[in-house]
Order: C-alpha cells, then structure tokens, then sequence
C-alpha cells in the first residue's frame, strides 16, 4: 500500500476517533441523530459537494436525507486518432446524516453509454449500463456550526470504497479506495476557497495490481450578481504512478443556483489541460434534500 494512501488513513481514524467528543449536540443539550432529527429551525445552510471535483466539509444535518445527482453528464476526447464518447445520467450521491458531523454517503453511477471510435480501422466500440458503487462517509473535524473550531473555516475526513458494479466494458471490476481531506476557508464578501488532498489506491490499466493515485484541487468561489448565485472555478490535478494512467489536469467552471432553501440547480463543465484529459465535460445537477 502506498505510504501516502496509509497516512491518509491513520489520520482519518484518529481524527474521526477524536471527533465524538468534541460535538454532537446543540447549545440546548439535545443530541441529533436518526431517531431525533435536526429540527427544521435549525438546518444548516444546503451544502453540496457539486458543482466541481472538490467537496465541502459540512456534513448533512442529523436525521436528514441529502440527493445530489446529474441530470446530464457528458464527456467527449478525441486524442491518438480516436475519438471516445461517454453519456450518463442519472449520477446519484445520497447522503444521511447520523450525527451532528457525521453522515454517510452512496454515489451510485445510473446508465451509461460509452463509444470509442478508432478512426485508423474503422472500428466502434460501444457498452452500455449502470457504472460503480461507491461507499463512504463524511467525518467533519470542524467548522459544521459556527463557533466550532478555526473562525470561517472547515476540515474533513472523507473515506470512500468502491464497489465494482458496472456493467462489461464500463469499468475495470475491481475494488478501489480514496481518502479526500478538503479544507475550507470563508473569507469576506461572499468569498470561499477549498484546498482539498485526495490519495487513493487505483488498479493499473492491465488490473493486475494496484498503484497510488493523488488529487489536488483548488475550489475559489464568489456570489454572482445575487446571493443565491454561485459561480466557481477549480483547478484539478491527478497524479497516478501508472505510467500509462499518467498525469490529469482540469479546469473546472461551475454555476449553483440555491432556488431555495432546500433545492439548488448547477452546471458545469470540466476541461481537460493535457493530453490524458477527458477534452470536454458539461453535465448539469440537482441537489435537494428530505
């Protein structure tokens, strides 16, 4: 196991060891869970970890149920006389909130259709189905609740294993894994930055072992001419020790419109830097939560 991916995990199960004792009830005493859902007066802000790669540390409130899915999902490179195209929709993440600072979380990929053209022979190839499961957690470190940590800023643990569900020719069939630690800092007039680390462990393009992955994004985002209009950029770099994985890089424009207090609209799309890139990505989401 690469040491990168192995000091993620130490520092996940120690932060999320130490975490129950710093919060998990309101000013009142009340503590929230499944069985004592946050009361409506009390929910949090809606916070999605979409638009973009990067994810928020607030967790969703206790009791709750969380959706944040795309609607469409698009993704189009032509690169080596070969052009590749990928549709997909519904993406779905649902998301419960257990505690305070923790929920738990499955991002389930809906149908898919992918084709490959080799220009050179002529020859298509095409699949079609549902793509993998993923399973994980958010374990908020600080910053769900005002007063809870640094002032304006916010830590997380998010551990997630994946579940090889997709159907032949839409993913590799086995199990992977990925720790993301995003940190977050509000800043005044409606600023926000996100600076997140991921390490993962990735089967190499022959599946016959695994290799490290590491991300790292940079998440600036700023209301747009109203409150409830959010516009983002994001920069996105993968580095995977699979020399025929490569390096990744990304710029990653995004727009969220909170409709409500409990349903926002978004769209984006993700632009490949380099030659291993995915060329072109817009998709368009919901969130809303229960």
């Amino acid at each position: 196991m690469p040491s990168r991916f192995s000091n993620a995990l130490v520092l996940a199960f120690v932060c999320v060891g130490l975490r129950p004792a710093l919060a998990q009830s309101d000013s009142t005493g009340d503590v929230y869970g499944p069985a004592n859902p946050v009361p409506d007066s009390q929910l949090r802000p809606l916070t999605t970890d979409r638009p973009g790669k990067s994810s928020s540390p607030v967790t969703v409130d206790a009791g709750h149920l969380q959706l944040e899915a795309d609607l469409f999902n698009y993704s189009y490179t032509d690169q080596d006389g070969a052009t590749t195209r990928q549709w997909s929709a519904p993406n779905v993440v649902l998301k419960y909130g257990v505690t305070r600072t923790i929920d738990v979380e499955v991002a389930v990929s809906g149908v898919n259709q992918f084709e490959y053209h080799d220009r050179g022979t002529g020859e298509i190839t095409k699949a079609n189905g549902i793509g993998d499961t993923w399973i994980g957690a958010k374990f908020n470190i600080f910053g769900d609740d005002p007063g809870d940590g640094p002032k304006n800023q916010g830590f997380a643990i998010i551990p997630f294993i994946k579940i090889p569900t997709a159907a032949s020719g839409l993913g590799n069939h086995l199990v992977e894994a990925t720790v993301a630690i995003p940190y977050q800092f509000n800043l005044p007039d409606n600023w926000s930055i996100v600076i997140e680390n991921a390490d993962g462990l990735r089967a190499d393009h022959n599946g016959n072992r695994y290799e490290g992955d590491y991300q790292a994004m940079v998440n600036i985002s700023h209301s747009l001419f109203f409150d409830d209009l959010t516009a983002q950029v994001e920069y996105f770099y993968d580095y995977g020790t699979d020399p025929a994985i490569g390096h990744v890089m990304s710029f990653d424009p995004a727009v969220q419109w909170a409709v409500t207090s409990g349903l926002a609209l978004d769209m984006g799309d993700y632009i490949g830097l380099n030659s291993k890139a995915t060329a072109e990505n817009p998709y368009v989401g919901i969130s809303t939560r229960f």
